[in-house]
């Protein structure tokens, strides 16, 4: 037999506010001098959403508590014998208080649970947010199916589709996450993914690679050189790779000497300083990112700039060097323009 007050203690809510609404129907119960039967589905007339299956389980922990009680599965009835019944309804008021403490004190339960979940799924959706938008073009899925292997143990207890609905306003990427999940434990992460995973923009290589150009092709202008004696190409590339902040770091770079390191190390380090909060030393490769290519489609607006540094008289060298092509290929397009214009 359960102890009424382990009851009130192990019950949910549901089933509190099921014992009070049977206690406020016995105290208005006039019993029968011989044996109450007591029909439970009556507590569907106070609270018309109470399922049978419901009722049904109550009615048999009511059984558990009070042994003087008789429970009618087939019937979902309760008998008792009046004796017992005021026995009970003694014991029931004598708990009233207890009742309604257990009934706010559960409620107070859900709402700090509420409140855990919502900080929770907010944390969770954030970090959800932050790799799916800084996955690389076509790897979204991944890194969504990546994010349920790292936090599966986290997200267990967080309602996913809340969680991919903040974070990509697509709800139905919940199953994604859960494919995820799934492979915890099959997986192996060797690199650690972070809250706020450091992908890199391939725009800011080519930003940084053109603030760089232009700087040395302003320095080979006052005088008047080939834009390579300031640096060379590789050079270009090491600066981005490596991305120096100070003399020390910027004398180890390939082309890079005491006198060349003082004249333009600082405004050298002005425009990396730019751009160290979404390049990462190390992050850059030349190999995949930046081969030279004679067959890449021109764009009008490589045309337009081609037409300018034309008229300012750059070099095929310069130009090759601006436009990141061979050579061959801004001769043959320089020859293109002018065929067009006759």
């Amino acid at each position: 037999m359960t102890r009424f007050s382990d009851f009130l203690r192990e019950s949910d809510l549901s089933t509190l506010k099921l014992i009070k609404e049977l206690y406020l129907l016995f105290v208005n119960l006039e019993p029968d001098p011989i044996s109450i039967e007591f029909q439970m589905t009556n507590l569907q007339e106070r609270n018309p959403l109470i399922k049978n299956e419901d009722i049904r389980k109550f009615s048999k922990k009511i059984a558990d508590i009070f042994p003087q009680i008789s429970y009618d599965d087939e019937l979902i009835m309760l008998r008792i014998l009046p004796n017992d019944f005021l026995r009970i309804i003694e014991i029931l008021n004598s708990n009233k208080s207890a009742i309604d403490n257990a009934i706010n004190d559960k409620k107070i339960q859900i709402k700090d649970k509420k409140k855990r979940y919502n900080n929770e799924t907010e944390k969770y959706a954030l970090i959800l947010k932050k790799m799916y938008d800084s996955a690389p073009k076509g790897y979204q899925m991944t890194f969504v199916h990546l994010f349920g292997i790292k936090y599966s143990k986290e997200l267990k207890k967080i309602p996913l589709k809340q969680i991919a609905l903040l974070a990509t306003g697509r709800e139905s990427l919940w199953v994604e996450i859960g494919k995820g999940m799934k492979l915890h434990g099959y997986v192996t992460i060797t690199e650690e993914i972070k809250s706020e995973p450091t992908i890199i923009d391939q725009k800011y290589f080519k930003k940084l690679y053109d603030e760089l150009n232009i700087f040395r092709k302003k320095e080979a202008e006052k005088v008047q050189k080939d834009i390579r004696s300031i640096f060379g190409d590789k050079t270009l590339h090491e600066l981005i790779k490596n991305m120096p902040k100070n003399s020390n770091e910027l004398i180890k770079i390939y082309g890079f000497g005491p006198y060349k390191t003082q004249k333009y190390g600082p405004e050298l380090f002005n425009i990396i300083k730019k751009y160290e909060n979404y390049i990462k030393p190390g992050t850059y490769t030349y190999d995949d990112n930046q081969k030279l290519k004679s067959n890449r489609i021109w764009t009008p607006e490589e045309d337009r700039q081609l037409e300018k540094e034309i008229e300012q008289g750059l070099t095929d060298r310069e130009i090759a060097d601006i436009h990141r092509r061979t050579i061959g290929s801004i001769i043959y397009r320089k020859q293109f323009i002018e065929n067009m214009k006759k």
